[in-house]
């Protein structure tokens, strides 16, 4: 058994539990701020390990007697979670000195088992496997979201994504069952070949409870309720954490899933999961354009973004695979890089309010320039990340031609839109008059990370062509796809 290619996995795990022996015996704060180092360094051991395994071109396998897969699809999303992971690390560090206190290493070790949730996610290809990381990443995040629990906003936002959560869990859990029942299987490949000549409505139905399930992990519409007051209750760092990493984790499974064990029933869900699509960009979209909450506003951008992201498997060939995956890697430096700004604004100023941050320009140039780099990459302005991502994604569907057309004029239309709200706070840091000419220095991580943030969006645009090569090839080797 090649158990080998999973070492970050494990890598992750003996940290993850590192952490939780050492929060315990330490005897005071001050000796746990390690901790958080201890789980950075973690994180990047197995990004490193996994990178390690990407250049090298470890060939596909199959572990745990075919439950988890070793291909394109785990590898580039276990990058994406991983590099989310030690980004937020990085900025975590002075958000949790001001707001946490003493509770630290339990907040990195939350972070540590989330992360293995979604690297055993992105992996799996079996339906009680997948069901295991869902859970592990939720119930982290569950926890994570109300991490200040002295603090109504943050237990009403955890406790409303609890019981929404375990409600759209459970759902999925039926719709898997019922596909059991009728495939006869849990491996995704045995499900295929079970429903081959057997999809009737049973099977369309379980099949819809799961699009639910993944539905609400995405963010997607209208399973999206939780996402607003979630991201603007919980800990700014939970909330980047939740934006990027978990919804890339599901993503990963969601496209594997719809493609493995339904994509020989593609007319039968192509036209529902594009109408969630149009739906689910719109609605992000018109719902970001009046809020005033900065961190509101990017949980509405990520509604929006939910749904460019879904016309990439309503593709479904290898071109809509490989421009998801690279639309989440350039998603994940741009919604990282806003949220590591809203972390120092907020840590200065107390205020997440999108007008406070009138003036930011001369009160800090490097977090002005920063946030306008990252929020004109998620409008998709040329020549960053963001624009090329949704080309591919708009290029993907017009070369399956027919109806998908008018999925992305619809998706057109909402990009244009976003540039609005997008702009907005553009604006407001650069031609409105400040409120406060206190300068706002920005910590040494949250530096790094908005360094990391800017260079990603750029350079993921100079290596583009690359990238998606790579990409393209080895989703068309994975996934199995319908003419």
């Amino acid at each position: 058994m090649n158990w080998w290619l999973f070492s970050p996995e494990i890598v992750v795990a003996v940290v993850a539990l590192l952490v939780l022996l050492a929060d315990l015996a330490l005897p005071d704060a001050a000796s746990r701020k390690g901790l958080g180092v201890l789980g950075l360094v973690g994180a990047a051991v197995a990004l490193v390990l996994t990178v390690f395994f990407a250049l090298h071109g470890a060939a596909p396998a199959e572990v745990f007697g075919g439950l988890l897969a070793f291909d394109t699809i785990a590898v580039w999303f276990k990058l994406i979670s991983l590099a989310t992971a030690c980004l937020v690390f990085l900025f975590s560090f002075s958000y949790l000195d001001r707001w946490v206190g003493r509770r630290q290493g339990e907040f990195y070790w939350l972070i540590l088992t989330a992360l293995l949730g979604m690297m055993v996610t992105a992996a799996a290809q079996e339906l009680v496997t997948i069901y295991v990381g869902i859970e592990l990443i939720s119930l982290s995040f569950y926890a994570l979201v109300g991490y200040r629990r002295d603090e109504k906003e943050s237990t009403e936002a955890a406790l409303k994504y609890f019981l929404l959560g375990s409600f759209a869990i459970a759902l999925w859990l039926y719709g898997a069952a019922i596909i059991y029942g009728l495939s006869g299987s849990t491996y995704l490949v045995e499900i295929a070949a079970g429903l081959s000549g057997n999809f009737g409505p049973l099977a369309f139905a379980g099949m819809f409870l799961m699009i639910v399930g993944f539905g609400f992990k995405t963010g997607l519409a209208p399973f999206h309720m939780w996402v607003p007051d979630t991201y603007q209750g919980a800990p700014t760092p939970a909330t980047a954490y939740l934006a990027v990493g978990s919804k890339a984790a599901a993503f990963a499974v969601f496209m594997r899933v719809m493609a493995t064990a339904f994509g020989s029933h593609y007319a039968d869900w192509a036209v529902l999961l594009g109408i969630i699509a149009a739906v689910t960009m719109t609605w992000g979209n018109i719902a970001a354009l009046p809020q005033t909450n900065i961190k509101r506003m990017l949980a509405y951008s990520g509604v929006a973004h939910a749904g460019y992201t879904l016309v990439g498997i309503v593709a479904l060939s290898s071109v809509g695979a490989s421009a998801v995956m690279f639309y989440l890697f350039g998603y994940l430096f741009a919604n990282l890089g806003a949220f590591a700004v809203v972390v120092a604004f907020a840590n200065r100023t107390g205020s997440e309010t999108i007008g406070d941050y009138a003036g930011l320009r001369w009160r800090s140039p490097f977090l002005a320039l920063g946030l306008a780099i990252c929020l004109l990459s998620l409008a998709g302005i040329p020549p960053l990340a963001g624009f090329l991502g949704k080309l591919y994604l708009f290029v993907g569907a017009m070369q399956q031609g027919g109806w998908l057309m008018t999925l992305v004029i619809i998706a057109a239309i909402n990009s244009a839109v976003s540039l609005f709200y997008y702009v907005n706070v553009i604006r407001t840091m650069y031609f409105l008059p400040a409120r406060d000419e206190t300068p706002i220095a920005a910590p040494a991580g949250v530096s790094v990370t908005v360094v990391v943030a800017m260079a990603g969006v750029l350079l993921a645009s100079f290596y583009f062509q690359p990238i998606i090569s790579s990409l393209g090839a080895g989703a068309a080797a994975v996934l199995s796809l319908v003419p």
